[in-house]
């Protein structure tokens, strides 16, 4: 394939229906081995593809053939490579609008520029597969329309539990953490981290046969969850007042950064800006001139994976009692909340708001703090009871300090001075082969290859590997819980996209040519 082909295929690709009201002119500038210059004219139904730079554009491209060719077959994500600088772009916002405007690369677009199609290989039978046959959630089955990182993780766990849960994807436009680097052979390690045990279905949702589709998987599902904005399954005809008219029992569970109701609801948000909203991010730091981004993505998950499968639990519970569905929405910001809840009960009770690194549990204590020690690595100490901090003590000869850690005392202060230089006096596994023989709470701030590898985790089983025929092993996070009178089931690999389509569709009734006419018309892939 040459640069040419991708350019041409464009106005077969081309999406009508998305580009109602829209109209510009796209200058593309490609540098490297297969060097090019075209223009592409959005004019509201109609797309047109040309050779060279022509006419005022509303929007400059510049990057290199290959790395558009990458993007085109999905090896690289358009935004993450305009964030790093590897594609210049004059006008974002419009450039953001014409990527939605097309359907995904394949060489059959080419095919469509000659009098006849080369007829397509019969297709072949498939087993329905891949189901839980263990596990508390056995049997219940989920409809995962979600993406990123929230939701798609919460569903994970539910399938590690043992729910059959059926990821579908815009065949167009799918899931954007499968574009994310770094990548296991050709599969991105983000998508892999949150999607294993699933089943994946590629449908256009916005076809009618697609949502007749959906329609069906709807009569046999559960739990439907879904990440979009507030009204987005309003327009498509999928929203939870429609579902339940077809299946009263269905639960919906929506996940958004701000809820489904009030004045933040359709904004867009990412992890920093619900921590930013609930004050978790104000207080993380040092100092008020010193707040930090944690290193995890603490709203997403505590607020959003966490909140979304306690809600599906709830919901299956209550369904059990009322048999009728629900519609549950989760604010992921809401969620952050209850993390907040000691911070919160000092602003209630005293009136005073709280300041990064001023607390009782972040930095004000010696006894409750982070020190750094000769080798330059960090310890963590949290001798917050008495016993465990008069352990300390006796360990480090200071019997005198027992007393010494009254909150904001001068006392106190000069305590945690004295220990930052203390702790200097020694490697960090020093500290700790001298703290082995005591029970003060003191543990290392490990790296992540430190955790890794660290015999807690493994005598835990908290990490594991699979293998996927396609793209090879990776190594992923364990789910959490431990049951001892529960198996549950041993999961996958997550899925390549479209890898179990024609499965649930014969599941559904669908006879193979049936399916095929559905995938040479993009409803499914």
């Amino acid at each position: 394939m040459t640069i040419h082909d991708y350019f041409y295929s464009l106005p077969y690709r081309f999406r009508p229906e998305k580009a109602q009201g829209f109209s510009g002119i796209f200058h593309f500038i490609l540098s490297g081995n297969q060097p090019a210059q075209f223009t592409v004219q959005i004019n509201h139904s109609e797309c047109t593809v040309s050779d060279g730079l022509h006419h005022t554009p509303d929007c400059v491209i510049e990057t290199s053939s290959q790395l558009h060719i990458d993007i085109e077959t999905e090896k690289a994500n358009p935004q993450w490579a305009y964030m790093t600088g590897k594609i210049k772009v004059s006008n974002i916002a419009a450039m953001m609008q014409y990527l939605k405007l097309f359907k995904r690369f394949k060489p059959d677009y080419l095919q469509q520029q000659t009098p006849a199609n080369t007829p397509k290989s019969p297709q072949k039978e498939t087993t329905p597969t891949r189901k839980p046959q263990t596990g508390p959630l056995k049997g219940v089955r989920i409809l995962d329309l979600s993406r990123l990182l929230p939701a798609p993780l919460a569903t994970m766990l539910l399938a590690d539990w043992g729910a059959e849960v059926i990821k579908i994807e815009d065949p167009h436009n799918p899931d954007d953490t499968r574009n994310y680097p770094p990548f296991i052979g050709n599969q991105s390690a983000y998508y892999l981290a949150v999607n294993r045990s699933k089943r994946s279905l590629q449908l256009n949702l916005r076809s009618p046969e697609g949502k007749a589709i959906f329609y069906n998987l709807l009569r046999t599902a559960d739990i439907v969850v879904e990440s979009f904005r507030p009204g987005v399954l309003q327009k498509l005809g999928l929203h939870y007042n429609e579902a339940k008219n077809i299946n009263p029992r269905i639960i919906y569970v929506s996940v958004t950064g701000y809820g489904q109701t009030g004045d933040f609801a359709t904004k867009a948000g990412h992890d920093i800006n619900y921590l930013a909203q609930s004050g978790i991010l104000g207080l993380n730091g040092i100092s008020e001139d010193a707040i930090s981004i944690p290193g995890a993505q603490i709203a997403d998950v505590a607020g959003g994976s966490y909140l979304t499968a306690i809600a599906c639990l709830l919901a299956l519970q209550n369904r059990t009692l009322t048999n009728t569905g629900d519609h549950i929405d989760v604010s992921i910001t809401d969620a952050c909340l209850p993390l907040l809840s000691i911070p919160f009960a000092t602003f209630f009770a005293e009136g005073k708001v709280p300041k990064p690194g001023n607390q009782l549990l972040s930095g004000v204590l010696p006894n409750y703090n982070v020190y750094q020690c000769a080798d330059g690595k960090w310890l963590a100490l949290g001798a917050l009871e008495p016993k465990f901090w008069a352990g300390f003590c006796q360990m480090i000869n200071r019997p005198h300090w027992v007393n010494a850690i009254i909150p904001h005392s001068e006392e106190a202060e000069m305590v945690k001075l004295e220990l930052k230089k203390l702790f200097l006096t020694k490697s960090s596994q020093e500290w700790l082969t001298d703290a082995a023989h005591y029970d003060i709470c003191l543990t290392a701030a490990l790296s992540l290859q430190e955790a890794a590898n660290h015999p807690l985790f493994e005598q835990r089983q908290m990490f594991t590997q699979f293998t996927h025929p396609a793209y090879g092993a990776f190594t992923a996070i364990n789910q959490p819980l431990q049951f001892t009178q529960t198996n549950l089931p041993k999961g996958w690999a997550p899925p390549i996209k479209g890898e179990d389509t024609d499965a649930i569709l014969q599941e559904s009734g669908y006879t193979n040519a049936t399916i095929q006419e559905l995938k040479n018309k993009g409803i499914i892939s």
